[in-house]
């Protein structure tokens, strides 16, 4: 079975051209993942933190440091091609952007601490990731936006 990728790329080209709206559904057929460029010196261990908590962080595609195109899909740029970014600074969100390029060219925490009676938990989510960039104060990262893109 061979998948038509039109809608695929019609949807990044929406987006692209400045479209903000939910994406799922728009590409039938299709994983529709989320992302979180970080910089190198922190890349590994929250790649570390993915692999221990597959369900809510499932890792589809590692690209090299800096890159903007993933191999999942051909002629996408990563800056660009979701409906909203969330821009992170030190664990705190600075902004949400529809094209998250000034911010891309910008980039090159702290374990959470799990007190007596504490219990952590994870979910299955795309929403997950944002929460470890909140907690652990990672200096920069970008993220999808809840809800437009999960």
């Amino acid at each position: 079975m061979t998948l038509d990728i039109t809608a695929a790329r019609s949807a990044r080209e929406a987006f692209r051209a400045g479209r903000i709206a939910p994406s799922a559904g728009l590409a039938p057929g299709f994983t529709q993942c989320n992302m979180i460029p970080l910089p190198k010196d922190w890349a590994r261990d929250f790649l570390l933190y993915a692999q221990r908590n597959p369900k809510a962080c499932p890792v589809l595609d590692v690209t090299e440091a800096g890159s903007r195109e993933t191999a999942l899909a051909q002629g996408a740029d990563l800056r660009r091609d979701l409906p909203l970014y969330r821009i992170w600074r030190d664990g705190r969100l600075e902004a949400e952007v529809p094209d998250a390029s000034a911010a891309w060219a910008d980039h090159p925490g702290n374990p959470v601490q799990i007190r007596e009676g504490e219990v952590p938990v994870f979910w299955a989510c795309g929403v997950t990731p944002q929460a470890a960039v909140m907690a652990s104060g990672v200096p920069f990262a970008i993220t999808h936006a809840p809800g437009l893109c999960s």
